[in-house]
């Protein structure tokens, strides 16, 4: 069997298979989707999983945005999976203010407990393919999940550091331990009372220090077989690493009141205060998050 391949004035691609020797005008040009082109751009394309309903709050998708924009992310991929009204048009705004997010429409069936459950896989890999076209390196994190770089400030410079250590070749992934914090401390409520955004980078209820559910950063062209919470398979010969809690961590602000099935691995109390303490990398990051113009515009918004 042999292989032809035809472009038209669009630049879409058509293929045709037919024997060895056959020379006869084909009848059926299949056609299909090319490969992004390699993009120049090193960080970081974020890759979030399909928002459904009014789960979410302006404020706490305009803060996700901003935190990841001021730690070095250049692009967004947000799943609509029935998202609301006015999230749409808030992304609306910040895109017509130069900021890259594209919104892409899930086609999962919305009233699944499955969906939510093992759905992300499907996201995850058209997500993947997404940010080829974007970025080399992409992130796939919940809006619940805030990556801290603590020695270095920006995930491009850890990058940069792993690379130089391990050779930039051979890094594939790299993967941030995670800490979670509950929503649910009440000192928290402060900062409404002052008229400021809740934000989650505002929490300072840590229950506990790291744990296995981590989230990562890859090359994307790197992978095989993509995972959740870590990649399940590399090709050519990229390695995953693991990073330090001493100079990188995934913050994960939860609410800890209906961790459900999972409290016998997770045995804390909501209202303890032994462990708070202010964090300097994440009260840096809330300044600067605050200051940046996702911020700005959803502070426009809502008064």
């Amino acid at each position: 069997m042999k292989r032809w391949v035809k472009q038209d004035a669009n630049e879409k691609l058509f293929v045709n298979i037919r024997k060895v020797g056959d020379n006869n005008e084909a009848k059926f040009w299949i056609n299909v989707t090319q490969v992004p082109r390699r993009s120049d751009v090193k960080c970081c394309s974020v890759c979030v999983k399909p928002v459904y309903g009014d789960q979410m709050t302006l404020h706490k998708v305009a803060e996700f945005i901003a935190h990841y924009r001021v730690v070095g992310a250049r692009t967004f991929f947000l799943y609509d999976l029935a998202m609301s009204a006015e999230l749409k048009a808030l992304l609306a705004v910040f895109q017509s203010a130069g900021i890259d997010v594209t919104v892409v429409h899930s086609k999962l069936p919305v009233n699944s407990t499955l969906t939510f459950m093992y759905g992300q896989m499907e996201v995850l890999e058209d997500c993947i393919y997404r940010s080829t076209a974007k970025s080399e390196w992409f992130l796939y994190v919940d809006y619940d999940e805030l990556i801290m770089p603590l020695r270095l400030p920006t995930l491009p410079g850890i990058l940069n550091i792993t690379g130089t250590r391990m050779g930039s070749a051979r890094v594939g992934s790299i993967i941030f331990q995670s800490r979670s914090y509950c929503q649910e401390y009440g000192a928290n409520i402060s900062s409404i009372a002052k008229g400021e955004a809740p934000l989650a980078t505002r929490l300072y209820s840590l229950f506990k220090s790291t744990g296995i559910w981590g989230k990562y950063i890859a090359r994307a062209r790197s992978i095989s077989k993509p995972g959740i919470h870590k990649i399940a398979k590399l090709c050519c010969g990229a390695r995953q690493i693991m990073v330090s809690t001493r100079e990188a961590v995934s913050n994960h602000y939860r609410r800890c009141c209906h961790l459900g099935f999972m409290k016998h691995l997770l045995p804390f109390d909501v209202w303890k205060t032994d462990d708070l303490r202010e964090e300097k990398a994440v009260a840096r990051f809330t300044k600067l998050a605050e200051n940046d113009l996702a911020m700005t515009i959803v502070r426009s918004i809502i008064k």
